[in-house]
């Protein structure tokens, strides 16, 4: 009866792997011994991948031994079942070749030793956008005595245009292909996934806040120490000119990535723990912090601090490999690229780390009476908002939250729900969330004109902005989660549609921008279609909305 290893699911040539548990396999990864004059094989014996160039008309020879892998992992090899090997690899980068021509680095493969001398019968991959990944599977033998026991590999140039081998002429032969490539038994040393899983939360004149995860997450819980997973993640800030020329080459390649021109990395910076007093500082460096489960996600965020004002740059994430509960030195998993703005001046000041708004994390209006200490300025809002919170709770106290169940305001819902979803919707409101981008969807606050009087006292703004909208869901949560005692009430879409167009957004689809903040759990945020809301809403001004919008995409 034949056995089938390992079970996987193809999804294509790529090889794009979603689901990263498969590092937790107790398999090793393998050794390459290479046949070519160009390795020297007793010196690749302790490595788990290969680094090497090519130029054209040069061939490349490696052996992978299954029953050398297989006594590693303690493993006897058999013919009995079929092992699933694992290849993948990086260009990393290409020798006086300036764009990416139709050559492209080909790796055939087999486990019968004839394809070295005719490579018709092999099977192969090649390197995409500077990314190969390929798998092969030990052929079951009935007769014992026949044992599949090696892969052959050969690493060669292919020029698409003639469908056939590069052959070395006077124009190329000083162009050279720098590579690695790795086979293992258990994981693709090298991977690439399409996503992003890399967010932006906010930026000002000189900093930005990215977020590990597709979506936003979030809740009012303050973080006690740095997640465990911000260990395995690094992300690299790129001059975005750099990044599209990286992108346009090999874009999909991690080692590319690792060993390209950025302009920094979390990976030369230490983890540190949350504090407004880093808020401040102003240089280069891009440190890995944990701001718990609001925000983004619980594995961490970045804060990029000494950026240029008015400039765009280029972030990549990429995630270590783990085998066996070691973290590897090589490959690693390389996320699709995002870029960011960052301000135009120091009109918004990015915070978070505050003690009692915790949930906060993005830019401000900058406070004239700070305009360039954002310590300060976070804790001035931070001690607004727990003042104005202090005679709800005293309210709430009154509230009988621990007595019997059927004497309860709610058998759905807790005075600890109300006091969160309270606290959410107050921060919000009275921490503005500030802008300098223009769009029919905020609203421009002059300095001395804001939300709160308090902010035109206490904050002083040093400029004028534009606000953010708070989402209208805080509110919804709110007079859901409180008792009907406290008369909370929601400006209505139908027939309040002015006041809440002052004073709240709905979070709409297809903007590559926020357009309301949010606090609190990401579960009950609603997402919004604007013809909806223009159905719904029935109101002039929001059809001037709708048009302003087609005026600007336009």
């Amino acid at each position: 009866m034949m056995f089938l290893f390992l079970l996987f699911f193809i999804v294509s040539n790529k090889f794009v792997l979603a689901n990263f548990n498969l590092f937790d396999s107790g398999l090793k990864s393998f050794h390459l011994k290479s046949d070519s004059d160009d390795f020297d094989a007793s010196d690749l014996t302790n490595l788990d991948a290969v680094t090497g160039n090519i130029s054209a008309g040069v061939v490349t020879e490696y052996v992978f031994d299954l029953k050398d892998a297989n006594a590693n992992a303690n493993v006897t090899f058999s013919t009995a079942y079929e092992l699933l090997v694992f290849m993948s690899g990086n260009i990393c980068s290409m020798d006086n070749i300036t764009t990416d021509g139709s050559p492209s680095l080909r790796i055939y493969y087999g486990f019968n030793e004839s394809i070295l001398s005719d490579l018709t019968t092999a099977s192969y991959g090649d390197y995409t956008e500077g990314y190969f990944s390929s798998y092969a599977i030990s052929p079951f033998a009935n007769d014992s005595s026949i044992l599949y026991s090696k892969l052959y590999i050969v690493a060669k140039l292919f020029d698409y245009d003639t469908q056939m081998p590069l052959e070395r002429t006077p124009e190329n032969e000083n162009q050279f292909w720098n590579y690695t490539l790795s086979v293992s038994l258990n994981h693709l040393t090298y991977q690439w996934d399409s996503r992003s899983w890399l967010q932006v939360l906010d930026t000002d004149y000189n900093s930005a806040l990215l977020s590990i995860g597709s979506s936003s997450v979030a809740n009012s819980t303050k973080s006690t120490g740095v997640s465990s997973a911000l260990k395995y993640y690094d992300v690299y800030i790129y001059d975005t000119k750099e990044a599209d020329i990286i992108d346009e080459m090999f874009g999909m390649s991690v080692c590319a990535i690792k060993n390209g021109p950025y302009i920094l990395s979390s990976r030369d910076f230490a983890t540190l723990n949350i504090n407004t007093t880093m808020l401040n500082n102003d240089t280069l460096a891009a440190q890995k912090i944990s701001l718990g489960t609001f925000y983004g996600s619980s594995t961490g965020q970045f804060y990029i601090t000494g950026l240029n004002s008015s400039t765009t740059y280029s972030a990549y994430l990429v995630k270590k490999i783990v085998d066996t509960n070691a973290i590897l030195d090589i490959g690693g998993v390389l996320f699709r690229r995002i870029d960011f703005t960052t301000k135009p001046d120091n009109t918004c000041s990015l915070i978070f780390g505050l003690n009692f708004c915790s949930g906060v994390a993005y830019s401000v209006p900058t406070s004239s009476k700070f305009p360039s200490d954002k310590d300060a300025i976070a804790k001035m809002y931070d001690s607004i908002a727990e003042s104005l919170y202090a005679n709800f709770s005293n309210a709430l106290q009154i509230i009988p939250c621990d007595t019997e169940l059927d004497a309860r305001y709610s058998p759905f819902r807790t005075c600890d729900d109300c006091a969160a979803s309270y606290m959410n919707w107050l921060c919000a409101v009275s921490i503005p969330r500030c802008t300098t981008d223009e769009s029919p969807l905020f609203i421009r606050r002059q300095k001395s004109q804001n939300r709160n009087s308090y902010i035109n006292n206490d904050i002083a703004p040093i400029n004028d902005y534009y606000e953010v909208l708070p989402c209208i869901d805080m509110c919804y949560s709110m007079v859901r989660d409180c008792p009907s005692d406290f008369g909370f009430a929601c400006p209505s879409i139908t027939s309040n549609y002015d006041l809440l167009s002052l004073s709240y957004n709905f979070l709409l689809e297809n903007f590559d921008f926020p357009t309301c903040n949010y606090i609190g759990d990401y579960s009950n945020l609603v997402l919004f279609n604007l013809s909806a809301i223009s159905d719904n809403a029935g109101q002039k001004n929001f059809t001037d909305i709708l048009n302003n919008l087609d005026n600007n995409n336009n």
